[in-house]
């Protein structure tokens, strides 16, 4: 016979629910995370089965749990902010790469501007060097921002 009412076993669903969010949150989690969260569900389970003990001693569990949240949030915001700095780190090392390459290019382009002798040539070597200098204008402002 098929269960027609909604509310019974409303909560094993939601358990569930909650569990395989839980285990999807573990698989991308640090090891500290997951001490931190495997306390507060040993938290949540205390007060669950403990739910008819007197006010103060749910209390220090709730307190518990809201410092454990309160703690990963922390955690996850300064793993995010040293995440993009290493990304900036990583940038700027490409970036002066790139820097180096183009002062390359443009002593090149002066060297050949010096050696030549048609006019179209050194017209040619010009522009070449005014556009490195002009990139690599840029990219110094890009940096030092």
């Amino acid at each position: 016979m098929p269960n027609l009412d909604p509310w019974i076993n409303q909560y094993e669903n939601d358990q569930q629910i909650t569990t395989i969010t839980t285990i999807a949150e573990k698989a991308t989690n640090s090891k500290f995370e997951n001490h931190l969260l495997s306390v507060k569900t040993e938290c949540q389970k205390i007060i669950e089965f403990n739910y008819h003990q007197h006010p103060t001693f749910l209390e220090r569990y709730q307190k518990i749990i809201e410092m454990i949240d309160w703690t990963l949030e922390r955690y996850r915001i300064i793993i995010q902010r040293n995440k993009i700095q290493q990304q900036n780190e990583k940038d700027l090392v490409i970036i002066n790469r790139i820097r180096e390459e183009l002062d390359e290019k443009r002593k090149i382009a002066i060297y050949k501007n010096k050696q030549s002798e048609l006019r179209d040539e050194v017209a040619m070597y010009r522009l070449e060097e005014t556009t490195i200098d002009y990139v690599l204008s840029e990219i110094r402002e890009f940096v030092y921002k």
